[in-house]
């Protein structure tokens, strides 16, 4: 049926179906740089379809990482219904993926003022200051940012570069303890185990190494987070209280 011949508000809503559709088919060319885990398990189109109806449905704009998460959620679809493509079958997988959205990545409904994600960096920064004083020193002078190697971390909730299998058992000790401000203990933690490994590192090098760091394996995730809790409850002393109470009311 041509446009001019639907309501007003229809031909909006298929406006801006289209629009996003656009704008989130241009930034899917990220896809090749997904971890391998992702790219031969998880569809395109369907990513795509998901990543469009989940903008619209929740009233935000796409950002880089999302696709990401979606990835997961497209990868469970397929699963559940192999051989089918495109548009996600099951209405579940939408809504599954927007409540995990809203729950554990407030960064995506942050806006462009991303104060979550500054907030969070900031609290990750003065953990790794507070913890690991030599380290974040180390960092600091060959001017290796948090912002750079962290906010993946944050944004995607450790999904960029994470091997899938490895990812979706960290997810579900995350959704199980339930705590949205305790990812930047995580991120400290995988800072703490290669912790020799960068200070050994030449300085010209430490920004590469710090940047392939991620969580490789289901043995490394459980002493990440072992060593996460271990600084929760170590993170809870004064010098720390001021930003955890901000980050929780946040």
């Amino acid at each position: 049926m041509p446009l001019r011949t639907l309501p007003a508000l229809e031909v909006a809503a298929i406006s801006e179906t289209a629009a996003v559709s656009e704008v989130i088919g241009l930034s899917m060319l990220a896809m090749s740089a997904l971890p391998p885990s992702f790219r031969w398990k998880a569809d395109a189109h369907t990513i795509k379809d998901l990543l469009t109806e989940f903008c619209i449905a929740e009233g935000v704009r796409y950002m880089q990482g999302l696709h990401e998460v979606a990835a997961v959620f497209a990868y469970i679809e397929a699963v559940r219904s192999p051989g089918l493509r495109g548009k996600p079958q099951c209405p579940t997988t939408l809504e599954c993926f927007k409540m995990f959205t809203r729950n554990f990545m407030p960064c995506f409904y942050d806006g462009e003022g991303f104060v979550i994600l500054h907030i969070t960096l900031l609290f990750f920064r003065q953990l790794l200051l507070y913890h690991l004083p030599h380290l974040h020193n180390q960092l600091e002078e060959a001017g290796v940012a948090p912002v750079v190697y962290a906010t993946p971390w944050f944004i995607t909730l450790f999904a960029y570069k994470t091997p899938l299998q490895v990812l979706l058992r960290l997810w579900h000790r995350y959704i199980h303890r339930g705590d949205p401000t305790f990812v930047p203990f995580l991120a400290v933690a995988v800072m703490e185990l290669e912790k020799q490994a960068f200070l050994d590192a030449e300085e010209d090098d430490l920004n590469f190494a710090v940047d392939r760091t991620t969580i490789t394996s289901v043995e490394k995730l459980q002493d990440v987070w072992a060593a996460a809790e271990s600084l929760h409850v170590r993170g809870s002393s004064p010098p720390l209280l001021p930003l955890c109470h901000q980050a929780q009311l946040v």
